[in-house]
């Protein structure tokens, strides 16, 4: 059995833990959450999913990796979770909530965690173009990018972490949420030499939109950004981010 701690600071806020659930456990509320300190458990692929009250419990029907809990309280809430992998020797006690069946994807744009971001810049004689999503230093979230979408005037595209932000800034990202607050990232552009560590790239079609879908997401923590540039100088590129904030 594993003991987990969230925080969760508002209303539809969202904490990510990284672990195998088979049985979960609303161990206890620690500060906060008010009449109705109520919190919302899924997987974080998609599934079954139940909210909670303090004390109460869920069992899955198959362990699942990821877990995503949701405040549904309506006040900042902090407390503790019981968490197994296996659900086959757990008491589960007070087993109740409502089940059903959710997108985890839907989730976190519901909680408006989930953003895109869209940067491109012109050809500029002599210099790469690059573009970036950054996470200022202090903004408290990691951003997790799942996908990245390129394209370029001719030659191949990489990309990368950079320690800060290019040139100009090109606004924030926006929430997949209709009326949601803007992101707490960047996305700037700067025409330059080409330098720096390549975590990959590749070779489009001129003009050709790659899309680049990660097996694992690339974490972006405060202070850091991930920029994508042009192979070749004096060449248009245009990118889209998308990633979800999580508390760090």
């Amino acid at each position: 059995m594993q003991t987990l701690v969230f925080k969760l600071a508002a209303a539809g806020s969202v904490n990510i833990m990284d672990t195998i659930v088979g049985y979960v456990r609303y161990y206890e509320r620690t500060a906060g959450g008010g009449i109705d300190p109520r919190i919302k458990i899924s997987s974080l692929g998609g599934g079954a999913s139940a909210e909670l009250a303090p004390g109460e419990a869920y069992r899955l029907a198959v362990p699942v990796r990821g877990l995503v809990v949701t405040n549904m309280s309506g006040e900042p809430i902090e407390g503790k979770l019981s968490v197994a992998p296996d659900s086959s020797s757990i008491d589960v006690g007070r087993l109740q909530g409502v089940v059903e069946v959710v997108d985890g994807g839907k989730a976190r744009s519901k909680a408006n965690v989930a953003f895109m971001g869209v940067t491109s810049i012109g050809a500029s004689p002599g210099l790469n173009g690059h573009l970036q999503l950054f996470n200022p230093l202090g903004s408290g979230k990691n951003l997790v990018v799942g996908r990245l979408s390129m394209s370029v005037g001719a030659g191949g595209v990489s990309f990368g972490f950079s320690a800060a932000a290019l040139a100009t800034a090109q606004g924030s990202g926006q929430s997949k949420l209709s009326g949601g607050a803007v992101s707490v990232a960047t996305m700037y552009r700067e025409a330059v030499v080409a330098a720096g560590t390549a975590l990959g790239g590749i070779t489009p079609g001129a003009g050709e939109a790659l899309v680049y879908t990660f097996m694992e997401p690339i974490v972006v923590e405060p202070g850091y950004g991930l920029v994508c540039w042009a192979g070749d100088p004096n060449v248009a590129l245009s990118a889209m981010f998308e990633y979800f904030e999580e508390s760090q």
